[in-house]
């Protein structure tokens, strides 16, 4: 018979939250009578029952702290009064009680974990219905609405700090002496239950959990979130708090929660007439205020980046943590359900969408200090693996920070964002006779990811990418072009013992690309193809096209890393691996132009590098452009792989849309630009010219030349060649990349006068030759 309150409690909580077989009847029980209900304790819901609730779930070892201390004097009083004889049995039956005491230990852990989850789950129980009964009184801050209810307003801020406080307790254990923390007789929280205890307050009672987080600023942040940051180092990954973290971020500086609707749920609620709310949490502004300040004092992303350096094998998954919370924070939740909802005439919720100061949380991840850290990190693990394929955990630690630097730029530039805006589902206008309408015809035109990306509008994303550009030796160092050449083989091995990777198709490679090789190259292709959606306001020389003048701004940054890149020496020769020194960090465009004819089955590698030959023709850089298609003889090679008569090779459609984009940039720059004039006089590409056209125009025909309808409903027809335009301003010209509004170049007047200019601007070489020339003639005058 339980004589306190807690014994009461504790009691009652057995029967009303069952574990194992009890569980599961009442699980089947409740389908069949599904309520929202939940069994309550006898007990008042008072600040009384709260602190046993709280102490026994966060720091459990208050209560039993007195209760250990009195039997253990009880147990010393007892062997004390005792007479020698009883050592001998002691000693006798020594093997039987420490078998006795492992089981017991065991029991005494069971027994607190149990305790704590029946807790937890009360407390999660007694929020869902104060959910679901309060409804619109729920977000009220008065303690008084919720005087049936475990938590309120106050007690979840008092709940939260112990929660946190907890989690300090912990890591002081881990880091001091961990023979305590094994002790069965010292009770301990439980860390998943802390989890998803304090995961489910934060959503119910986010203002609190919030401002409990950050009281006291930058301090008040790091007694919060630090002790939860360095636990991940010493529990498993399934119990660590890195989840949680994140959550309280998210919220802290968007005030909207993860859970995010579904496309499917958002049509069901637009076609209803529903508003959607785009999951918004109810924070006060100034907490999140104070929020972002103490993130920013505490040192936001570098502590993370500091849990890193520390210990490598939690890469993946802190950098997951803040990607997830970066990309959070930089857009806009449900832009779908924004855009339905404003179809259907329905009023989305607002709230939280001001700025508190988020751009400067985001702007620290573009700091010169954490792309550089990053560097070091990804550096330092490459030179441990230098042969991909050994030393597998640093090789997986290496290609999860190259993936953490490419998904931080492609967040930045709106690439990798995973939330896309998609168009409306058509929907069925019941007035208008069962016609069919479609919700997208009122939503905005804008590029999703540009135009709604706060880190583009602030320019963090042009101090990104000039961040990383200042790290490009250590990024083509680490991208590794020359060290592996000339190691693939056409040959099926036989070997038993060889480490080639066999290929499904036929061939076989003694060295892979590898997939941290292919992240780093796309991350060069996105520094190159960079553009700039927050040009200079400072004018620019005017360029002698239409086309350059368009995106000279535009381009300014990538402009600026082909001039980095162009500053790495060339090698002495690329074909013999010995001449190449490995301590050199080289210009790697004569290796990646030899990449696409060494590995001509990779697929990812060939649209990186459509990308790349697309880049330097709308950047119109004349000195990458003299290299790869001149020196690095790019253009004599694919005609000459294109124009084979064998078998068609595997890289001959990447091939054919080089070799169009060449053509195209081409008709759209001046004739004394490099590359017009470099084709124009290349007697292979003149002679290739028929077949280039001819191979393309068969690959646009539609059917392939056998006549198929172009309705529903209609006969099959042939489309002749002749009506297919493969031009500038054609279909295919923007499936390449290259805008409608990009025309052809034409000559003009002022082509003549900058011929003119520039011939004076060269240091004046005419004006002498002339006056040689009229005082020649007038000695003939006087002979």
């Amino acid at each position: 018979m339980a004589t306190t309150r807690e014994e009461l409690i504790f009691e009652e909580l057995i029967e009303l939250i069952p574990i194992g077989d009890k569980a599961v009847e009442q699980q089947k029980e409740q389908l069949y009578n599904p309520t929202i209900q939940h069994a309550k304790l006898s007990v008042p819901a008072d600040d009384l029952t709260f602190e046993i609730l709280s102490n026994a779930m966060t720091s459990p070892s208050r209560e039993e702290e007195r209760n250990v201390t009195v039997v253990n004097a009880n147990a010393t009083n007892g062997n004390d009064n005792g007479d020698d004889s009883g050592n001998d049995n002691d000693n006798h039956d020594n093997d039987n009680d420490n078998h006795d005491n492992d089981n017991h230990d065991n029991e005494q852990q069971d027994f607190y974990i149990k305790r704590s989850y029946r807790i937890m789950t009360y407390i999660i129980q007694d929020l869902a219905e104060a959910k679901e009964f309060l409804k619109q009184n729920f977000n009220s801050d008065n303690d008084d609405t919720f005087h049936e209810y475990i938590l309120n307003p106050t007690r979840a801020v008092l709940l939260a700090k112990n929660i946190f406080a907890s989690y300090r307790s912990l890591l002081s254990h881990y880091q001091s002496d961990t023979s305590d923390l094994y002790n069965p007789d010292i009770p301990k929280p439980h860390i998943p239950h802390l989890n998803k205890l304090l995961h489910e307050v934060l959503l119910a009672f986010p203002t609190q959990v919030v401002g409990a987080s950050c009281a006291g600023g930058g301090k008040g942040v790091e007694k919060s979130l630090e002790s939860m940051l360095q636990l991940h180092k010493y529990v498993s990954p399934l119990h660590s708090p890195l989840n949680t973290i994140r959550e309280i971020i998210n919220i802290g500086t968007t005030g909207r929660r993860n859970e995010e609707l579904t496309l499917q749920q958002q049509q069901q609620m637009a076609m209803m007439g529903q508003t959607i709310d785009v999951d918004k949490v109810h924070v006060h502004k100034g907490h999140r205020k104070k929020f972002v300040h103490g993130l920013c004092q505490w040192g936001g992303w570098l502590r993370f980046m500091d849990l890193i350096h520390h210990d490598g094998s939690c890469t993946e998954e802190v950098m997951g943590v803040v990607l997830e919370s970066i990309e959070f924070i930089s857009f806009p939740a449900m832009t779908n359900a924004l855009s339905m909802a404003s179809a259907s005439g329905s009023t989305p919720s607002k709230k939280g969408d001001e700025s508190v100061g988020e751009e400067t949380l985001l702007g620290k991840i573009a700091s010169e200090e954490f792309i550089c850290n990053l560097f070091k990190l990804l550096n330092r693990n490459a030179k441990n693996c230098q042969h991909f394929g050994k030393g597998k955990q640093i090789s997986k630690q290496a290609d999860a920070v190259a993936g953490a630097i490419l998904g931080l730029f492609e967040l930045a530039t709106g690439k990798a964002r995973r939330q896309v805006e998609e168009s409306a589902p058509a929907m069925t206008n019941l007035q208008d006779g069962g016609v069919e309408c479609k919700a997208a015809d009122e939503v905005s035109k804008s590029k999703s990811g540009i135009d709604d990306n706060k880190m583009v509008k602030s320019g963090i994303t042009d101090k990104m990418h000039s961040a990383i550009c200042k790290e490009m030796n250590t990024l083509v160092a680490v991208m590794d072009i020359y060290v592996d050449k000339n190691k693939r083989e056409v040959a099926n091995s036989t070997d038993p013992a060889s480490t080639t990777v066999k290929h499904p198709g036929r061939y076989i490679i003694e060295k892979p690309f590898t997939c941290i090789r292919l992240k780093l190259l796309t991350l060069f292709t996105d520094l190159v193809s960079y553009e700039s959606h927050c040009p200079p306001t400072t004018s620019s020389k005017t360029s002698s096209s239409k086309f350059q003048n368009n995106n000279e701004e535009t381009y300014t940054c990538a402009k600026q890393a082909l001039e980095l890149i162009m500053e790495l020496p060339l090698p002495c020769t690329i074909e013999v691996e010995d001449d190449i020194d490995l301590e050199e960090v080289y210009n790697p465009w004569p290796g990646i132009c030899d990449l696409i004819f060494e590995y001509p089955e990779n697929n990812m590698l060939q649209v990186q590098f459509y990308r790349l030959i697309h880049a330097l023709c709308v950047t119109n850089h004349e000195q990458t452009l003299k290299l790869v298609v001149q020196k690095c003889k790019f253009l004599s090679k694919a005609i000459k792989t294109c124009s084979a008569k064998v078998a068609p090779c595997s890289t001959r459609g990447v091939l054919l849309r080089c070799l169009n984009a060449l053509r195209l940039h081409s008709q759209s720059i001046s004739p004394h630009s490099f590359l017009r004039h470099y084709l124009e006089s290349h007697d292979g590409w003149k002679d290739f010219q028929d077949e280039l056209k001819r191979m393309t125009l068969e690959q646009q025909q539609r059917g392939g030349g056998i006549a198929v309808p172009i309705a529903q409903g209609e006969q099959g027809v042939i489309t002749p060649q002749s009506e297919i335009d493969i031009n500038l301003g054609s279909a295919f010209a923007a499936e390449l990349g290259f805008a409608s509004d990009i025309e052809s170049y034409l000559e003009s007047a002022d082509d003549s006068i900058s011929e003119v200019i520039s011939s004076e601007a060269n240091g004046g070489a005419s004006s002498p030759s002339k006056k040689k020339k009229k005082k020649s003639k007038k000695k003939k005058n006087k002979k």
